[in-house]
């Protein structure tokens, strides 16, 4: 019940923003007392017997995905490429990873599974031009600082599992996948993305939340097709380019040259 009232509460602050009406109820407040809610039940919920209730928990856990993804920082006083979705998306898998039964049987197996990459959909082989070529182009280039070879396998680990989406974002081809399916395969990306990475973005590694910004530049315009249907989704992937672009400023702008041009066009 809590995570649909959240849920419901950050809909309707969406709402009256975009049609820029007055609200009377400060659905903010409302939004952070049921999420609260909804957060501590759902941990008591794993943390004790989820047998007699799988559908409940499966449940909430997608109510509270969608919150993540919706979730925009908005406060300058915060750090503003803090992604909710992609700390959420991983914690969800992990508590459910914990849990004996969850993990190996039931509705739950799938939430821990690895991501299944052979979508027709998705084009297999790895691009020779294009913002992928030219991301490892920028890779060879770096200078050998220690920081930045000891983290090069977790780079290219990351933005060789873009590839395939990178090579979709740069067609024109309207009659590709339906658009739900691809919108898994983002967040499957985000759910599977490799711990250590998460912890450079964590970190503010400039090469780390470049990734994150190829990520959502990438999702945003493989989805843009599908404008207006996942309200949730719609403003984070040109706020998150936005932010880390502004962020990591000029100095690694040739660097944001495609995602900052990505978003331009939604």
């Amino acid at each position: 019940m809590h995570a649909i009232l959240g849920l419901s509460a950050r809909h309707l602050q969406e709402t009256h923003r975009y049609a820029q009406s007055p609200s009377f109820y400060n659905y903010g407040l409302l939004e952070a007392h049921h999420l609260k809610n909804a957060l501590s039940s759902f941990n008591k919920q794993f943390q004790s017997s989820i047998l007699a209730n799988q559908d409940a928990a499966l449940a909430a856990s997608f109510l509270l995905c969608f919150h993540g993804c919706s979730t925009v920082h908005m406060d300058p006083l915060t750090t503003p490429f803090q992604d909710s979705s992609l700390t959420f998306l991983r914690g969800i898998r992990s508590i459910v990873a914990s849990h004996h039964h969850a993990a190996h049987s039931g509705v739950f197996k799938s939430l821990v599974a690895p991501p299944r990459l052979t979508r027709r959909s998705i084009p297999r082989t790895v691009p020779s031009t294009g913002p992928f070529a030219h991301f490892i182009h920028l890779l060879n280039g770096l200078p050998p600082i220690p920081h930045f070879l000891e983290n090069r396998e977790v780079y290219e680990e990351c933005v060789e599992s873009l590839a395939p989406f990178l090579s979709l974002a740069e067609e024109q081809d309207d009659t590709r996948a339906e658009a739900l399916e691809l919108l898994l395969c983002f967040l499957e990306w985000q759910a599977f993305c490799p711990a250590k990475f998460v912890a450079l973005v964590n970190t503010h590694d400039p090469i780390a939340l470049i990734l994150l910004a190829y990520f959502y530049a990438t999702a945003g315009s493989v989805l843009s097709k599908a404008k207006g249907r996942w309200w949730w989704w719609q403003s984070k992937p040109s706020y998150m380019v936005q932010a880390i672009d502004e962020y990591l400023g000029s100095a690694w702008t040739v660097w944001m040259d495609w995602p900052r041009a990505a978003v331009q066009k939604l």
